[in-house]
């Protein structure tokens, strides 16, 4: 259970652990936990973030396909990129900020795992086909998204990071 926080105007934002990442949000002050929270992610997970830049947006959230994970975030990654470096990860506004702190760490591991080679993709004339742990498991949309390995690991790592990251803020509050 998270601590009741008020993050936007909480001291220990300006004290979390950093990476070499160059993070932002248009929105300011409403992006700030959330940059906060991909910098805490990145330096718990070890991410290599040099030259990285990650981008982001508060969007509408309307999707209308109910097991599409636009619904809450995203992370927009182009397979034709040998090695990306730059991110735009889109979380829908409106949503509590517990939800979209959630979504984004949940995002921040997909970056990682992409970073890492944990997961890999590739453009092909049928779509993106992804690899996992140097498996090729087909393209993307053909896989349930239940029985995508690369979702289990985001919502394993992403809860324990979450977690260190309410543990940080409340120890300092």
């Amino acid at each position: 259970m998270e601590p009741q926080l008020n993050l936007f105007k909480h001291p220990a934002l300006a004290k979390l652990p950093t990476s070499t990442a160059k993070v932002w949000g248009h929105l300011g002050r409403k992006t700030e936990p959330l940059v906060a929270a991909f910098h805490f992610a990145f330096h718990k997970m070890k991410t290599p973030t040099d030259g990285m830049e990650v981008e982001i947006q508060l969007v509408a959230g309307d999707d209308p396909d109910p097991e599409a994970r636009s619904l809450v975030a995203g992370v927009l990654m182009d397979p034709r990129q040998a090695r990306q470096t730059s991110w735009v990860v889109s979380l829908a506004n409106g949503l509590s900020l517990r939800i979209q702190l959630e979504a984004a760490i949940h995002e921040a591991v997909h970056v990682d795992q992409l970073t890492t080679g944990k997961m890999e993709t590739r453009l092909e004339s049928g779509g993106v086909v992804v690899s996992w742990m140097g498996k090729e498991l087909g393209e993307w949309t053909g896989i349930p998204y239940p029985e995508r390995p690369w979702e289990a690991d985001a919502r394993n790592r992403g809860k324990m990071v979450l977690e260190d990251f309410f543990k940080f803020m409340a120890k300092r509050a």
